[in-house]
Protein backbone atom coordinates (compact mmCIF):
# COMPACT_ATOMS: atom_id res chain seq x y z
CA UNK A 1 0.00 0.00 0.00
CA UNK A 2 1.09 3.37 0.08
CA UNK A 3 3.36 5.08 2.49
CA UNK A 4 2.33 7.08 5.31
CA UNK A 5 3.47 10.54 6.13
CA UNK A 6 3.33 12.59 9.75
CA UNK A 7 3.71 16.24 9.79
CA UNK A 8 5.25 16.08 13.20
CA UNK A 9 7.90 13.05 13.39
CA UNK A 10 7.66 13.05 17.15
CA UNK A 11 4.94 11.36 19.88
CA UNK A 12 5.04 12.03 23.42
CA UNK A 13 5.03 8.80 25.61
CA UNK A 14 3.15 10.56 28.28
CA UNK A 15 0.34 11.25 25.56
CA UNK A 16 0.47 7.62 24.56
CA UNK A 17 -0.13 6.33 27.73
CA UNK A 18 -3.27 9.09 27.81
CA UNK A 19 -4.59 7.29 24.73
CA UNK A 20 -4.12 3.54 25.90
CA UNK A 21 -6.44 4.53 29.24
CA UNK A 22 -8.43 6.33 26.76
CA UNK A 23 -9.04 3.13 24.89
CA UNK A 24 -9.57 0.54 27.29
CA UNK A 25 -12.62 3.53 28.62
CA UNK A 26 -14.18 3.27 25.59
CA UNK A 27 -13.44 -0.40 24.95
CA UNK A 28 -15.41 -1.47 28.31
CA UNK A 29 -18.17 0.23 26.34
CA UNK A 30 -17.40 -2.44 23.06
CA UNK A 31 -16.15 0.90 21.39
CA UNK A 32 -12.69 0.24 19.49
CA UNK A 33 -10.90 3.83 19.26
CA UNK A 34 -8.40 2.46 16.93
CA UNK A 35 -11.31 0.45 14.33
CA UNK A 36 -13.87 3.40 14.40
CA UNK A 37 -15.99 3.40 11.33
CA UNK A 38 -18.15 6.09 12.72
CA UNK A 39 -18.30 9.32 14.83
CA UNK A 40 -19.06 8.89 18.20
CA UNK A 41 -20.15 11.42 20.81
CA UNK A 42 -19.32 11.43 24.66
CA UNK A 43 -19.21 13.21 27.88
CA UNK A 44 -16.59 14.18 29.95
CA UNK A 45 -16.81 14.40 33.66
CA UNK A 46 -14.08 16.26 35.80
CA UNK A 47 -13.47 16.24 39.63
CA UNK A 48 -15.52 19.13 40.32
CA UNK A 49 -18.57 17.76 38.41
CA UNK A 50 -18.92 20.06 35.29
CA UNK A 51 -19.47 18.01 32.34
CA UNK A 52 -18.03 18.79 28.31
CA UNK A 53 -19.52 17.53 25.67
CA UNK A 54 -17.09 15.74 22.80
CA UNK A 55 -16.94 13.66 19.67
CA UNK A 56 -14.72 10.99 18.95
CA UNK A 57 -13.66 10.40 15.15
CA UNK A 58 -10.89 8.09 13.47
CA UNK A 59 -7.53 9.65 13.06
CA UNK A 60 -7.29 11.95 9.66
CA UNK A 61 -5.30 11.36 6.87
CA UNK A 62 -5.37 13.61 4.08
CA UNK A 63 -4.39 12.58 0.26
CA UNK A 64 -3.15 15.61 -1.73
CA UNK A 65 0.06 15.67 -4.22
CA UNK A 66 3.29 18.26 -3.91
CA UNK A 67 5.80 18.63 -6.57
CA UNK A 68 9.07 18.30 -6.00
CA UNK A 69 11.55 20.96 -6.42
CA UNK A 70 14.19 21.13 -8.60
CA UNK A 71 16.34 21.04 -5.85
CA UNK A 72 14.99 17.46 -4.85
CA UNK A 73 13.01 18.72 -1.93
CA UNK A 74 9.27 20.19 -1.79
CA UNK A 75 7.87 22.68 -4.60
CA UNK A 76 4.78 24.06 -2.40
CA UNK A 77 4.76 27.47 -5.09
CA UNK A 78 1.82 25.89 -6.69
CA UNK A 79 -0.45 24.88 -3.58
CA UNK A 80 -0.86 28.55 -2.96
CA UNK A 81 -3.62 29.86 -3.81
CA UNK A 82 -4.70 34.11 -4.71
CA UNK A 83 -6.37 34.36 -1.39
CA UNK A 84 -3.00 32.71 0.86
CA UNK A 85 -0.76 34.43 -1.49
CA UNK A 86 -2.37 37.99 -1.36
CA UNK A 87 -2.17 37.60 2.88
CA UNK A 88 1.71 36.40 2.47
CA UNK A 89 2.24 39.58 0.61
CA UNK A 90 0.17 41.76 2.89
CA UNK A 91 2.04 40.23 6.30
CA UNK A 92 5.32 39.78 5.12
CA UNK A 93 4.74 36.00 5.41
CA UNK A 94 6.65 33.76 3.15
CA UNK A 95 7.64 29.84 1.87
CA UNK A 96 9.86 28.22 4.27
CA UNK A 97 12.99 27.89 2.01
CA UNK A 98 13.93 24.81 3.79
CA UNK A 99 11.23 22.99 2.14
CA UNK A 100 12.99 22.86 -1.37
CA UNK A 101 16.06 21.00 0.23
CA UNK A 102 14.29 18.13 2.10
CA UNK A 103 14.19 14.86 2.06
CA UNK A 104 11.01 14.36 -1.02
CA UNK A 105 11.05 10.14 0.30
CA UNK A 106 8.27 9.63 -2.87
CA UNK A 107 8.62 7.98 -6.20
CA UNK A 108 5.91 9.28 -6.89
CA UNK A 109 3.72 12.85 -6.17
CA UNK A 110 0.92 12.11 -3.69
CA UNK A 111 1.12 11.53 -0.05
CA UNK A 112 -1.07 10.24 2.27
CA UNK A 113 -0.48 12.63 5.62
CA UNK A 114 -1.81 12.66 9.11
CA UNK A 115 -4.08 15.91 10.02
CA UNK A 116 -5.36 14.72 12.91
CA UNK A 117 -4.77 12.10 15.68
CA UNK A 118 -0.85 11.21 15.19
CA UNK A 119 -0.39 9.86 19.10
CA UNK A 120 -3.60 7.70 18.39
CA UNK A 121 -1.90 6.64 14.89
CA UNK A 122 1.50 5.34 16.56
CA UNK A 123 -0.32 3.84 19.85
CA UNK A 124 -2.83 1.80 17.26
CA UNK A 125 0.87 0.61 15.38
CA UNK A 126 1.76 -0.22 18.73
CA UNK A 127 -1.61 -2.39 19.59
CA UNK A 128 -1.48 -3.83 15.93
CA UNK A 129 -2.81 -1.18 13.92
CA UNK A 130 -5.00 1.65 13.64
CA UNK A 131 -8.07 2.48 10.68
CA UNK A 132 -7.92 5.82 10.15
CA UNK A 133 -10.48 8.24 8.00
CA UNK A 134 -8.99 9.58 4.71
CA UNK A 135 -9.82 12.72 2.78
CA UNK A 136 -8.71 14.17 -0.34
CA UNK A 137 -10.25 17.36 -2.54
CA UNK A 138 -9.72 19.92 0.34
CA UNK A 139 -10.29 23.60 -0.27
CA UNK A 140 -7.27 24.39 -2.65
CA UNK A 141 -5.02 27.12 -2.03
CA UNK A 142 -4.59 26.69 1.42
CA UNK A 143 -1.88 23.35 1.69
CA UNK A 144 -1.22 21.89 5.07
CA UNK A 145 0.43 23.91 7.60
CA UNK A 146 3.88 21.59 7.76
CA UNK A 147 5.72 19.42 4.98
CA UNK A 148 5.64 15.71 5.10
CA UNK A 149 8.23 13.56 6.34
CA UNK A 150 8.43 9.38 6.20
CA UNK A 151 6.26 7.64 9.30
CA UNK A 152 9.61 5.71 10.05
CA UNK A 153 10.94 8.96 11.13
CA UNK A 154 9.23 9.42 14.32
CA UNK A 155 10.47 9.69 17.16
CA UNK A 156 9.10 8.57 20.86
CA UNK A 157 10.31 11.22 23.09
CA UNK A 158 8.83 10.94 27.23
CA UNK A 159 7.33 14.06 27.18
CA UNK A 160 6.92 17.16 25.46
CA UNK A 161 8.62 18.92 27.81
CA UNK A 162 11.54 16.04 26.50
CA UNK A 163 11.64 16.84 23.07
CA UNK A 164 13.12 18.53 20.42
CA UNK A 165 11.21 20.48 17.27
CA UNK A 166 11.38 18.29 14.08
CA UNK A 167 8.44 19.41 11.77
CA UNK A 168 9.21 21.82 9.11
CA UNK A 169 6.22 24.52 8.71
CA UNK A 170 5.48 25.13 5.25
CA UNK A 171 5.27 28.97 6.04
CA UNK A 172 8.02 31.06 8.16
CA UNK A 173 7.74 32.20 11.35
CA UNK A 174 5.77 34.34 12.80
CA UNK A 175 2.72 33.16 9.71
CA UNK A 176 3.52 29.30 10.15
CA UNK A 177 0.41 28.48 12.16
CA UNK A 178 -2.01 29.92 10.01
CA UNK A 179 -2.20 26.97 7.79
CA UNK A 180 -3.38 25.05 10.96
CA UNK A 181 -6.58 22.92 10.61
CA UNK A 182 -9.03 21.98 13.17
CA UNK A 183 -11.17 19.07 13.17
CA UNK A 184 -13.92 17.77 15.74
CA UNK A 185 -12.16 15.04 17.02
CA UNK A 186 -11.46 13.93 20.58
CA UNK A 187 -9.39 16.87 21.54
CA UNK A 188 -12.21 19.04 20.64
CA UNK A 189 -15.53 19.93 22.15
CA UNK A 190 -18.56 18.90 20.16
CA UNK A 191 -20.24 22.00 18.26
CA UNK A 192 -16.63 24.24 18.03
CA UNK A 193 -13.08 24.39 18.18
CA UNK A 194 -10.62 25.45 20.85
CA UNK A 195 -9.84 28.54 21.19
CA UNK A 196 -6.86 29.56 19.23
CA UNK A 197 -3.33 29.47 20.79
CA UNK A 198 -1.08 32.14 20.35
CA UNK A 199 -0.24 32.91 16.77
CA UNK A 200 -3.23 30.85 14.93
CA UNK A 201 -6.14 31.81 13.18
CA UNK A 202 -9.40 29.94 13.35
CA UNK A 203 -11.47 30.96 10.84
Amino acid sequence: GELLYTPQPHVYRTNLERINLLADMFMADGIDIFNLDQAYDYLAYTGDGSVTEWTMLPPVVERFAIDRHAEGGFDYSGLIGDELQARLQENGWSLNPTLRSMVYANTGNLFRVINDGSHRVHAGFERGGVRVLEISGMTPGFPYYAAPQPYSSVQVFPSETDSIELKQHVLTAPGHKQLYRQFPGAGIMSGGVRPPREGEHIA
